[in-house]
């Protein structure tokens, strides 16, 4: 199955490099002295994010975690062509983002599908838009079935539990085969025992597709189950206080990476960092 995935959204069987084993190679994604600046109906000025510098390379999965109002969302939606930077740059590919783009997929806490439509037509939906008019019935269906999801491919959204519907709004975000695929606290509303197999999920079909991931999280653990680096933002204005690489292997499972040594140490590393932001 992973080698049919592989095929279908342009990826090869080799494992993702870290960004230091790109080096010397331009990163896919820049983030370069951001900050944004917000004005109330009021005329009060809030920075929101400030002085934001970080790179992602082809391949990697970021995990970012900080408190509720720290510009994690604000910095994700400009990523995504969402909202513009009021001072520095974001590039993907080299290229200045300067809107929406078919390069870039975008995953929310909820899965918006629409109730009228099937599965398969949720997730064939971005092919209709603009140019990408195509029939592509089994690529949808690929998707469908690397997520196992293949048997309810004619099933309305409210046939489906809250954690199937978020992996069918992870393959309408992969249709498009995009570079870069962000999640926005995906798994925020699913129950405990639900959000750790879509955890599982996560790092199953991240594996098969090989895309750059940039996921919000509310979740130390979470974060540092799934990400190759985890990035602490602190309160606002959001600045990055911390940018780690996690150094416990691929593919994790509960069993053997909550006790990981690494695991542990980072996870303490990040509470402490965000408890101290929240007591400032």
């Amino acid at each position: 199955m992973q080698g049919v995935a592989n095929m279908i959204l342009g990826r090869s069987d080799e494992p993702a490099l870290p960004d230091q084993g790109f080096a010397g190679s331009r990163p896919l994604i820049s983030v370069e002295n951001v900050g944004k600046t917000f004005q109330t109906a009021s005329g009060e000025r809030i920075e929101a994010l400030e002085d934001v510098n970080f790179t992602v390379a082809d391949g990697e999965f970021i995990s970012i975690v900080g408190a509720s109002g720290c510009g994690k969302s604000t910095l994700l939606r400009m990523i995504a062509g969402l909202g513009k930077a009021s001072r520095g740059r974001l590039l993907i590919s080299g290229k200045t983002i300067l809107g929406p783009s078919a390069d870039v997929g975008v995953v929310f806490q909820n899965a918006t599908l629409l109730p009228w439509l099937t599965l398969r037509e949720n997730v064939r939906l971005p092919l209709r838009v603009g140019s990408f008019r195509v029939d592509a019935s089994g690529k949808v269906q690929d998707l469908l079935s690397m997520v196992g999801l293949s048997t309810f491919a004619n099933a309305y959204p409210y046939e489906l539990s809250g954690g199937m519907q978020q992996r069918a709004a992870i393959c309408r975000a992969l249709v498009r085969d995009p570079k870069v695929l962000i999640l926005d606290e995906p798994f925020g509303a699913l129950d405990a025992l639900t959000r750790e197999h879509m955890n599982l999920e996560m790092q199953k079909i991240w594996l098969s597709s090989r895309k750059t991931v940039l996921m919000l999280t509310h979740s130390i653990s979470e974060a540092i189950f799934l990400g190759d680096r985890v990035i602490v933002m602190s309160p606002r204005p959001g600045r990055i206080i911390l940018d780690q690489r996690i150094d416990v292997p691929r593919p994790r499972n509960f069993q053997d990476t909550v006790g990981h040594p690494e695991y542990l140490r980072l996870t303490r590393e990040v509470r402490t960092l965000l408890m101290k932001g929240s007591s400032v």
